[in-house]
């Protein structure tokens, strides 16, 4: 008897539901209101999720999600009680299936408790797509380069990898993640997770090597330069390479790679050069004196106060060359702004307005003598 009671339940049952449109994934049912709207509890896990991270600012997140609407007024609830996101930020979009959906204004988005609620007015029962679009805290990401050299440090092998720190409170699960300089198709990371990723790794990068003796910021010591170039038709092309820390590594006498240098990798557009300081030239020697420096063409006032000048400074160097091998030293001046070369013992250029290089060929084991001259004028 009670078996075909059981029967009977199960065909009406059928009978009341064989009418009812096909609805959207598995989601808490809908409560119905005694306020003239039905509540929709709306799943936890978006059916996708996409990420737009800038530096120092909140990450800006999209989510789908698939919800089924009621006819009439829907009172759709989140619960977003451990996630770090900025309710004000909060922008809804619902597209049915069929028929028409009205988002209630901004202002209408509730707060009780830990959940946050809007309503949605449906032209008809169906499946709807709910984006929710705002700005969450707690995504950290940073990205870094190591950077191989050849046994000649003519080439060298490029990798850059990106580090994304999850504390924003929310697990990410399959999420397209997008960047300066990259992207990530879907990337899972549980909430307190920190993920190393690998953007690209790029052969046989073309490398241009040089001495620097720059006293303003290297000292009295000449430095290593590398310079790299990001540019089309080369290994290295990219539309943008994101500013972050490189350690460049090089074969040593064992044949096994260590460390040459770190510096930052400065943000570098496609057609862009950066340059990368990888330690000091402990081979090169250089004396720098101030051979002389005077005033010229004072202009006084009527108290006899000088109030505008030129500026006349000769700088004399003594280079050694220690290194068993020839190569190329680079000088570089600061003299100010407004000023021009008046003359050199070898090639100068004017770089800016208030830079000069000089490019002094040194040979193996010498010395060379290197005079530099220039003339600022207008000084107050």
């Amino acid at each position: 008897m009670k078996s075909t009671h059981a029967l009977i339940r199960v065909a009406v049952l059928a009978l009341l539901f064989a009418g009812l449109p096909v609805l959207a994934r598995a989601q808490s049912p809908v409560r119905p209101d005694g306020d003239g709207f039905v509540e929709v509890v709306v799943p936890t896990a978006p059916d996708s999720v996409s990420l737009r991270l800038t530096s120092d600012q909140p990450a800006s997140v999209a989510t789908t999600r698939s919800v089924a609407l009621q006819l009439g007024v829907n009172r759709l609830r989140f619960d977003w009680s451990r996630e770090r996101l900025d309710e004000g930020s909060l922008r809804f979009e619902v597209t049915p299936a069929s028929g028409s959906a009205t988002v209630a204004a901004r202002e209408k988005i509730r707060r009780r408790g830990a959940m946050t609620y809007f309503d949605v007015d449906a032209s008809g029962a169906g499946n709807a797509t709910l984006t929710t679009r705002y700005l969450l805290a707690g995504i950290g990401w940073r990205v870094a380069y190591t950077g191989l050299l050849d046994a000649a440090g003519s080439t060298m092998t490029l990798v850059g990898t990106v580090e994304v720190t999850n504390r924003s409170g929310q697990d990410l699960a399959n999420a397209r993640v997008v960047f300066d300089g990259g992207e990530l198709a879907a990337l899972t990371l549980a909430q307190g997770e920190r993920r190393e990723v690998e953007l690209f790794s790029v052969l046989q990068v073309p490398v241009a090597r040089r001495y620097v003796f720059d006293p303003s910021r290297y000292g009295a010591t000449p430095a290593i330069e590398v310079e790299i170039e990001n540019r089309a038709g080369t290994p290295l092309s990219r539309a943008f390479l994101a500013a972050g820390r490189i350690r460049l590594l090089a074969p040593q006498e064992n044949g096994q790679p260590g460390l040459l240098g770190e510096d930052v990798l400065p943000a570098t557009p496609l057609g862009g050069k950066a340059k990368l300081y990888v330690g000091h030239a402990r081979d090169f020697v250089v004396e720098r004196n101030v051979a002389a420096q005077g005033n010229e063409n004072e202009q006084r006032d009527r108290w006899n106060k000088v109030v505008a000048y030129d500026q006349r400074t000769k700088l004399a160097y003594k280079i050694r060359n220690g290194s068993g091998a020839a190569a190329t030293l680079v000088i570089v001046e600061r003299p100010g702004a407004l000023f021009e070369i008046v003359g050199a013992s070898h090639p100068a250029t004017k770089k800016t307005l208030d830079t000069v290089e000089v490019e002094v060929a040194l040979p193996a084991e010498g010395v060379v003598d290197v005079t530099l001259e220039w003339l600022r004028r207008n000084l107050w």
